[in-house]
């Protein structure tokens, strides 16, 4: 990670308040949180967003919002459709990579089978 990466990602753990876990979960936190943040302004814990452990490839963070709300569960939506009669929802997906780590070959339509992308 670059150096203004690692401070940014420093100053978010500290004013989080959260313990260092790892090189990559950190920058997964921190990459979380700056998207979800982006797009909802009221505070929230990292926790309601993170979905993906160390390591594992995929989603690494996941955030619901409807009617303005960050929801995690059903029964908030479904309360929020009854109190408001209507369901405006915002889905977003968080995928955090470190590209100075080996990536194995990513199957392209356009480069053809086994031919590493440009990521």
């Amino acid at each position: 990670m670059d150096r203004i990466t690692e401070n940014l990602v420093e100053d978010f753990l500290r004013l989080q308040q959260l313990a260092t876990v790892s090189e990559a979960t950190d920058f997964e936190h921190f990459s979380n949180y700056s998207v979800v943040a982006s797009e909802y302004s009221d505070d929230f814990e990292i926790e309601t967003v993170n979905v993906g452990e160390d390591g594992t490839p995929g989603i690494d963070g996941m955030a619901v919002i409807v009617n303005g709300y960050l929801t995690d569960s059903v029964e908030e939506v479904q309360d929020l459709i009854d109190t408001n009669n209507y369901l405006d929802a915002t889905f977003i997906f968080v995928q955090s990579q470190d590209f100075r780590l080996p990536h194995p070959p990513v199957p392209s339509p356009i480069l053809g089978e086994g031919e590493k992308n440009a990521s």
